[in-house]
């Protein structure tokens, strides 16, 4: 990942020239999409732009640039010495940006139209989670909404890669280890194996009794009251948005974590 980093920071000094000498250049980069990174007990905004050169977007992007403005300098300072919470932040950065510039090209290519359903449904979800965790305080309605943007993104990817119908999908309904049994048993070895037992650890957690061992709130929560930590809810939201990236990576997304 390291190499990515220093690619991504030449990269973005050279578009920065243009952005500030050329007309064109200031409309080359513009933030399309946002993610959030959670810190210290707080979350913060991640301004993910597209730079659009060649024949399509490029993960051309300064990593702590993107929190500029968002955390504090002297916090920006102190988290980029942390080299733990970098690194997560780097694979956290992969997973956004991959997402980011990969989505609509996949989606366009989709054969499964059921499958496309799903995955815009996910990125919707994933994008009113980032407006909730935003909030003053952040809305605990994030943990549904993330829960909602991982079950529609294995639904699209079962869609797409295992033949999954509309009525298949009301069958299967909202359990998540359901889901994930279903995913196993049409399409086994399409998810690579390190990402496949992250989501199937979220999927088990989410059936456990015991509060303190799940990650997703029950899916009948979304209808009640709910109080949950800001570091549950970032728990929610890494776990969903991997899972959108998951599935457009196995689609043939861009996979920024495989560059070194």
């Amino acid at each position: 990942m390291n190499g990515v980093v220093q690619r991504l920071t030449e990269d973005c000094k050279i578009d920065a020239f243009f952005r500030k000498n050329t007309k064109l250049g200031q409309e080359r980069a513009q933030p399309l999409w946002r993610s959030v990174w959670f810190y210290d007990g707080s979350f913060y905004q991640m301004n993910l732009p597209a730079i659009l050169g060649g024949v399509g977007p490029s993960t051309t992007i300064n990593p702590f640039q993107l929190l500029i403005g968002s955390m504090p300098n002297s916090l920006l300072h102190e988290f980029s010495r942390d080299e733990l919470e970098v690194k997560l932040y780097l694979e956290h950065l992969a997973n956004a940006v991959d997402s980011h510039q990969s989505v609509d090209r996949i989606a366009q290519d989709l054969t499964s139209e059921l499958a496309k359903k799903f995955l815009k449904t996910a990125e919707q979800h994933l994008d009113s989670a980032v407006a909730s965790l935003l909030d003053t305080p952040p809305n605990p309605v994030a943990a549904q909404l993330c829960r909602l943007a991982f079950e529609s993104s294995l639904k699209a990817l079962l869609a797409e890669k295992g033949n999954l119908s509309e009525k298949d999908a009301i069958r299967i309904g909202h359990p998540l280890a359901k889901l994930i049994a279903e995913m196993n048993t049409r399409c086994p070895g399409v998810v690579p194996a390190a990402d496949l037992a992250r989501i199937e650890k979220l999927a088990k957690d989410s059936v456990t009794a015991a509060a303190l061992g799940r990650t997703f709130p029950d899916f009948g929560a979304r209808y009640e009251g709910m109080s949950l930590p800001n570091r549950r809810l970032w728990e929610c939201y890494a776990a969903a948005i991997h899972a959108f990236a998951t599935t457009l990576r196995v689609f043939g997304g861009s996979d920024s974590g495989s560059m070194n």
